[in-house]
């Protein structure tokens, strides 16, 4: 790619970028959300509590776990916390319902889903035709929180040419088709996106907001792929927010689930 300073060569997973800029940069502000800063330190440390939980919560390195809510802290510490530790995470779209829902977490083989008040009663609309679905977490509401500093499993280290993501096609003409891509292409398709909108250390913060679609763990990965300063904390940093015309239902724990709190 013209302009690049990198290549395609460079072999990383997708935790390995945040940890390098946690290390280097821990006090710069690496994502704005609803106003809320969050540094790289404070990523890096999330994820990782993340990681615990989802261990503790029974997930294996090679399940799936889907993420189904709308953009919030909790969903870029999962996506992260999955990467970590070889976990496949599976975003779906939030507003898919009924057979189409159904579909991706059947097929994506989803031992858990992170779902939020919006999308929690869609889940337990499908529960019964998902019979490998154990356990609904509700992002808000359950604690995904676990020892930040625990050890880890051996099986639990990915490295960069393991499945880290499954992203499900649009399914206007057939059923969602899962494309399966490895932290090594996160990586590479972080730096494309960032080097195509020139994005460097002093970003003006108010700058990037993400459109309907988009979500903030994929923009976050954009900006570690980027050298950071030390000081100040907010140039650079992605400001996002929510939309504020999103419907929103109450839901209830999805029936025959494990509910974890």
């Amino acid at each position: 790619m013209a302009g690049a300073d990198w290549t395609a060569t460079e072999r990383l997973a997708v935790t390995q970028l945040l940890d390098d800029r946690a290390g280097k940069s821990p006090d710069v502000t690496a994502l704005w959300l609803d106003d809320v800063p969050y540094t790289f330190a404070d990523l890096s440390r999330r994820s990782r509590a993340a990681a615990s939980a989802l261990l503790e919560l029974g997930v294996q390195p090679g399940e799936s776990v889907a993420l189904f809510l709308e953009s919030c802290i909790e969903l870029v510490d999962v996506w992260f916390a999955c990467a970590s530790i070889g976990v496949v995470s599976v975003p779906i779209n939030i507003a898919n319902r009924g057979d189409f829902l159904a579909h991706q977490l059947r097929d994506s083989r989803a031992v858990l889903v992170v779902t939020d008040d919006s999308t929690l009663e869609a889940v337990r609309a499908v529960a019964s035709e998902l019979p490998g679905l154990r356990t609904v977490v509700v992002a808000g509401v359950d604690s995904l929180e676990g020892d930040a500093d625990a050890p880890r499993p051996v099986n639990a280290q990915p490295t960069w040419n393991e499945p880290a993501c499954i992203l499900y096609t649009s399914g206007t003409t057939g059923p969602s088709k899962g494309v399966v891509v490895t932290q090594h292409y996160l990586v590479t398709a972080a730096r494309i996106v960032a080097d195509a909108y020139g994005l460097t250390p002093s970003d003006d913060p108010h700058a990037l907001e993400l459109a309907e679609g988009q979500r903030p763990q994929a923009a976050t990965a954009c900006r570690c792929t980027h050298p950071c300063r030390a000081a100040p904390p907010h140039p650079g940093a992605l400001r996002l927010r929510h939309r504020d015309d999103v419907w929103h239902d109450r839901g209830v724990p999805a029936g025959g689930l494990e509910r974890h709190r």
